[in-house]
């Protein structure tokens, strides 16, 4: 049986391009929804929240990662 291949820091050095073209996309639809708002959902149902929480990436503060509604 064979594993999958695993995309690690070290595997991105390797002269791929088409694994270099999958993660240029994974990483541009990942920046596409940073910021976003998140409705409250509670049983697959959209409900109203107690205000909302933003969470910012760690490492730079600047970017707001997620807006959800807090429950």
């Amino acid at each position: 049986m064979s594993v999958p291949a695993k995309v690690t820091y070290i595997s991105l050095s390797a002269d791929d391009p088409a694994t270099d073209a999958g993660f240029e996309a994974a990483i541009a639809a990942a920046r596409a929804t940073l910021g976003g708002s998140h409705p409250l959902r509670v049983a697959g149902e959209t409900r109203a929240g107690g205000g909302v929480i933003e969470r910012r990436y760690p490492a730079d503060t600047r970017v707001v990662v997620a807006r959800v509604s807090a429950g």
